[in-house]
């Protein structure tokens, strides 16, 4: 080696044309990656270690070989795979290539007709692409297909029979060959530990694996990652030649966020613990970080506070919504405030922090007569600073009530609280994003995620495209439909998928090769997706003349660009636990959002909103009482969680949780775990181990975001239903005042006349004894003087007969009937109107009874005018016809029946037939009145058929013969 230096191995260099050594870094291009983002904003950065597998992988394929590439999760094996696949298509016209990706669903059935999809027969049993070229299969994730219970992935023996025989068997013809031609198998493996409980991927066969060139990519570190980050934060920011960061700004970026990144893989593993399982964090991420930034407006780039609050605001949002467990979430808030410490002046890292939204908030710019169903998207995503979620409140409360006057048959029955408000400019933000805008919604029951969706879509003027999931065949349809729509048309085109309608495993199979390659082969033949590419060719030739040579490149970047899929899955979803095995594309290719709902700040801003959305407690009387019913309401419900033990349903979901810092020396330090918390993990990976599954815990009762909502629906009914009975008891009370108020009126009106009245009888007893003490002064004088003259004795018995009649007089004074009042008067009026109400609906039933008499009158008469009209139709000849009959009909009994009645003859007769017998003996169980009103009835209703009009001569009487019905 040309020096000796210990950090240096010998594959650091390689031997050139001249035989000389030489660092494989120097072979790196030292070129600008001003713009050099493509379609979908991503940059490919080459490094020592990619320049070093490509020359090899350029060898091997030259040799005819086939390629396996491998590394762990994250380190940009399919970027460099179709890096070079684009490079060598645009180098070699007789090179094809197809992407076939694989799920923990594929199967062998699947590969066949992949691979017979895509060759064509040239010549005997001979087969390959058309045209003559080299069919290159780029396979992702070899080893995801599960094993069958032989420890077998039938797929991959499948592929490794074609490339062991290089031929195919026919399906319709058995054992009939297909011998294949020119077919390169190019793929890439994941190598990263999985545990047992998360997952692990199937090691392939040793057999299929001897057919492979295998490379390893390792993980960029250190300086391999920083050039990587700074090229990729230029690209970004120079997209479309736009003015890039400040120099020191720019390396203070890449330098905070490489530490970030390295800090977060160490702390934030995926592991078993609830909660964790989606935890893959890669430059992936860090690429999102960037293409986020971009969208700061050029005239504010060159302000630090802004760009710095704008890129916490980023990572945020791309790592931190990931993160489902408070203690995580804790620490990467706290890692993400030192580091901005640290690599930031004081100024900048004790500003508050700014939220950023991707939508305009100034609601006097809405038009009217919006219609969603608008594919033209005139939205370009910018980051509007705001100080808080409040601000943007008049705005939401406008979109969401344009939605629900559009869509009146199924309104959104959101509740604006600041929990919902965050998540709603989430999903805004991610649906903006023109790469990879695919959103993983995540979130318990009755979080209302589709809701959410929906009005977000709703404010981006973005369709959605409705696919029956009822079963596989409408499903693969509505796929169809919806590449066709974003790919050739270059439509935007979004679909929400919940976790109820993934009824078979193979609609995450679809799903997952969508975002990761944009296609999915089952959808279009060949012959589909030919005349596909010849529709695009138009577009191609004015815009994008670079597609020329690979129209099907351009095709997949327009699917990847306008194609938006929304899944929304329960935190208990088998896909959450094992989508990083069985389907990685759901959690590369899908922007995480979590629905935490427990946490005290969003039930305590939820029902504060309901309260002022209900006007409730909202007077100034009541803005005391308020913070406390709002505070009671939450730890009321807060407490009903914890009882239910919902809240640590994926563990670590204290706000604060406890830690106690010690200062420790250097070699205590340096043993330090990496995990946050790792006391706490430890305790709670114990319990998870030691628990019983099979055992139901107590109180074990789902309580879910709708139990929140009827609690607080079940609050404000209480309250007015106590406000209710309160305000009867307050106007019962009015009333009862008002009555107490009158009757002590009342009392004291007669007080006063009892007082009057006293008075007068008091004069009226002085009165009487003055007036008695007179009477008894003369009546002794008349006495006196009756016995000077001698007069009889009488004189005082008329005396006391007077007195007597007096008295007489004043006790029949006290009969006398008193005085009448209002309810004697209106007694009386009562009285006499029902009086002649009865004399009136008499006068009227008489009047009616009269009518009817005439009626009845009028019937009888015509009665007697039919039957003079029966009798003289009834002759001699009738009598002997019916005489000569030995057996009459009933009905003729019937008739001779009726006519004796009305003839008041004796119908007995002792020869009389059974039917006649039969007859008169109905006849007898009757009373005589009840026959009379029969016979009555139907000769009124036989004059009433055989009634003639005035002036008509009547007929004259026709003869009666036997047999004959009249």
């Amino acid at each position: 080696l040309p020096d000796y230096d210990q950090d240096i191995s010998v594959f650091d260099y390689y031997l050139d044309e001249s035989g000389e050594w030489e660092l494989w870094r120097s072979r790196v291009p030292d070129e600008s990656y001003f713009d050099a983002a493509d379609l979908l904003g991503e940059v490919f950065v080459e490094t020592d270690q990619t320049i070093r597998i490509r020359l090899l992988m350029e060898l091997v394929r030259m040799s005819g070989r086939n390629i396996l590439l491998v590394g762990p999760e994250g380190a940009g094996k399919s970027c460099l795979v179709n890096d070079f696949l684009d490079k060598q298509v645009t180098e070699d016209k007789k090179l094809m290539v197809r992407r076939f990706v694989y799920s923990s669903n594929s199967t062998a059935s699947s590969l066949q007709r992949f691979i017979e999809s895509n060759i064509h027969h040239r010549q005997g049993y001979d087969y390959g692409a058309r045209g003559g070229k080299t069919l290159s299969v780029f396979i992702e994730d070899l080893n995801l297909p599960e094993a069958d219970m032989y420890g077998v992935q039938e797929v991959n023996e499948l592929l490794r029979q074609v490339l062991d025989y290089r031929a195919l068997y026919k399906l319709q013809k058995p054992f009939e060959w297909r011998l294949l031609e020119d077919l390169v198998v190019i793929a890439t493996m994941n190598t990263s530990f999985k545990p047992p409980a998360t997952g692990f991927h199937t090691p392939i066969s040793k057999r299929l694996k001897r057919h492979f060139a295998v490379f390893r990519l390792p993980t960029p570190v250190a300086k391999t990652l920083f050039s990587i980050v700074t090229c990729v934060l230029e690209g970004n920011m120079s997209h479309n030649q736009g003015m890039g960061l400040q120099q020191e700004l720019h390396e203070q970026i890449t330098e905070v966020t490489c530490s970030l990144i390295e800090s977060v893989q160490d702390a934030l593993r995926a592991s078993p613990t609830p909660g964790r399982l989606h935890y893959h964090f890669n430059l992936r991420d860090v690429a999102r970080v960037f293409q986020g930034l971009k969208n700061c407006p050029e005239e504010m780039r060159a302000d630090e506070d802004y760009v710095v609050s704008l890129w916490q605001h980023e990572v945020q949002r791309v790592m931190g919504d990931r993160i489902s467990r408070s203690d995580d979430s804790t620490w990467f808030e706290r890692k993400v405030k030192d580091l901005t410490k640290t690599y930031f002046p004081e100024k900048l890292a004790n500003s508050p922090s700014q939220f950023f939204v991707t939508f305009n908030t100034d609601t006097k710019e809405f038009y009217t007569g919006r219609a969603v169903t608008s594919t033209k998207i005139t939205i370009k995503p910018t980051h509007q600073a705001v100080v808080s979620l409040d601000e943007v409140i008049p705005c939401l409360d406008t979109y969401l009530s344009r939605y629900n006057d559009e869509f009146s048959t199924s309104p959104l029955n959101l509740m604006l609280s600041s929990h919902v408000i965050s998540h709603l400019v989430r999903i805004h933000r991610i649906l903006s994003i023109k790469n990879s805008g695919n959103v993983l919604l995540v979130g318990p029951i009755g979080s209302q995620l589709s809701d959410l969706a929906a009005l977000a879509l709703y404010m981006l003027e973005y369709p959605i495209h409705t696919i029956d999931c009822s079963y596989r065949g409408s499903f693969l349809d509505g796929l169809r439909s919806a590449v066709r729509r974003a790919g050739c048309d270059g439509k935007t085109t979004t679909i929400i998928i919940k976790d109820r309608e993934i009824l078979d495993d193979s609609y995450l199979d679809a799903i997952n090769s969508l975002l990761i390659s944009g296609e999915y082969p089952p959808l279009f033949s060949e012959d589909e997706i030919n005349s596909l590419l010849q529709a695009l060719m138009p577009s191609i030739k004015r815009k994008f003349s670079s597609f020329l040579t690979d129209p099907m490149k351009f095709f997949l970047t327009r699917v990847k660009r306008n194609l938006h899929i929304i899944l929304c899955l329960q935190p208990t979803h088998k896909v959450l636990s094992s989508a990083s095995s069985h389907y990685p594309g759901i959690l590369s290719k899908c922007h995480i959002n979590w629905v935490k709902h427990w946490g005290e700040e969003a039930l305590v801003g939820k029902a504060k909103h309901f309260l002022q959305r209900h006007s409730l407690f909202q007077d100034d009387a009541s803005s005391v009482l308020r913070p406390s019913v709002v505070a009671t309401l939450a730890s009321i419900h807060e407490f009903v969680l914890q009882d239910c033990h919902h809240i640590p349903w994926a563990g670590g979901m204290a706000i604060n949780p406890e830690t106690k810092s010690k200062t420790k020396d250097l070699k205590q330090a340096g043993n330090e775990t990496n995990d946050p918390y790792g006391r706490n993990l430890l305790m709670e990976r114990i319990a998870l181990a030691n628990r019983q599954v099979d055992v139901a815990m107590p109180n074990e009762v789902f309580v879910g975001p709708t139990t929140y909502d009827r609690f607080l629906q079940c609050f404000m009914s209480l309250l007015k239903k106590k406000e209710g009975e309160i305000k009867n008891l307050l106007n019962d009370s009015r009333l009862c005042l008002n009555t107490l108020c009158e009757a002590r009126k009342d009392a004291d009106k007669l007080k006063h006349y009892i007082t009057k009245t006293k008075s007068e009888f008091e004069e009226a007893n002085v009165t009487t004894a003055k007036l008695l003490d007179d009477l008894t002064a003369k009546s002794t004088v008349l006495e006196k003087l009756k016995a000077k003259l001698g007069v009889g004795s009488d004189t005082l018995r008329s005396f006391i007969a007077m007195i007597d009649n007096e008295i007489d007089d004043d006790d029949s004074y006290l009969f006398v009937d008193e005085e009448k009042d209002e309810l004697d008067e209106d007694f009386e009026r009562i009285q006499v109107a029902k009086m002649k109400s009865r004399k009136a609906k008499t006068v009227e039933e008489i009047t009616m009874a009269e009518r009817e008499r005439e009626r009845l009158k009028e019937e009888l008469d015509e009665a007697e005018d039919q039957v003079l009209i029966w009798q003289e139709r009834l002759d001699r000849t009738c009598c002997e016809r019916l005489k000569a009959i030995q057996n009459p009909p009933t009905m003729i009994g019937m008739v001779m029946l009726m006519a004796m009645v009305l003839l008041g003859k004796q119908e007995f007769s002792p020869h009389s037939s059974g039917a006649a017998s039969s007859i008169r003996h109905e006849r007898k169980s009757f009373d005589g009145g009840t026959i009379a009103d029969d016979t009555s009835s139907s000769g009124g209703h036989s004059k009433k058929r055989n009634r003639l009009e005035p002036g008509q001569p009547r007929a004259p009487p026709q003869p009666t013969y036997a047999g004959t019905e009249h």
